[in-house]
């Protein structure tokens, strides 16, 4: 079991064990993963949020192509190649911060506002 399902831990075999009727603790579980399981964590890491994540998220919050005109973001590697084509699809126009500028989003955001209000 553990083998086969990396990101399951010692308590969810325990749990799926107790399902078939088979006692043992967590412990005891523990002590037959480690050998099995190469060291290292076999959970999920922020690599599983990349490119087609956010490409994901950007087509469900334009839906039939009807969104924002611009698209602040930073220069981020989660924004790849697919979210790029999205984002073109929607003819939404991406606009990237440059790289070591924090406080250049928020200034934007305040000159915007201005804008709007005059």
């Amino acid at each position: 079991m553990a083998v086969s399902n990396v990101t399951w831990g010692a308590e969810r075999i325990r749990g799926e064990l107790l399902k078939l009727g088979i006692r043992v603790s967590k412990r005891t579980v523990q002590q037959y993963i480690r050998p099995v399981r190469p060291p290292g964590n076999g959970g999920q890491t922020w690599e599983v949020f990349s490119d087609g994540w956010t490409a994901q998220q950007l087509r469900e919050a334009t839906p039939w192509g009807h969104g924002a005109m611009h698209l602040i973001r930073d220069s981020d590697g989660t924004y790849g190649p697919k979210f790029v084509a999205v984002a073109e699809g929607a003819e939404i126009n991406v606009v990237t911060i440059p790289p070591r500028s924090p406080n250049l989003n928020p200034i934007c955001e305040r000159f915007l506002k201005s804008v709007r209000h005059e």
